[in-house]
């Protein structure tokens, strides 16, 4: 098999955990070698593991932006992107639905608020 890394991989037996969703969303990881460009993860299962997330290593203050290179049965080969754009989408880039309003007041639910405004009567399930 033909070696396509840049650079070498020093193995390494560190915790993680993949961040997706706007981080909403976690699932552990082992961080089983590292490289600056990249490294190979070991899942529980790849089932849920979006092709692009952020990967926060145990002991690193900062979650690393990456996409999906390859996987098996329960590993995961991935590259670190230069910049987060590359790997998440921004939210000025997903598109609005219909009737919903981009300010932070329309995902406010109905009730008393903060000046002691009174409720409606309704309430709203989101």
């Amino acid at each position: 098999m033909e070696e396509r890394r840049t650079s070498h991989r020093s193995r390494t037996l560190r915790g993680g955990k993949i961040l997706f969703n706007d981080r909403r969303s976690v699932l552990d990881c082992t961080v089983r070698n590292l490289s600056p460009e990249g490294a190979c993860l070991q899942v529980e299962s790849l089932v849920g593991v979006p092709a692009a997330f952020e990967l926060l290593i145990d002991g690193e203050e900062a979650p690393r932006p990456c996409r999906l290179a390859w996987q098996s049965h329960d590993r995961a080969g991935v590259e670190f992107s230069l910049q987060p754009s590359e790997a998440l989408p921004s939210a000025a880039a997903q598109p609005q639905l219909p009737g919903r309003r981009a300010s932070s007041d329309s995902r406010r639910p109905a009730g008393n608020d903060a000046s002691g405004g009174a409720t409606t009567g309704r309430s709203r399930s989101w």
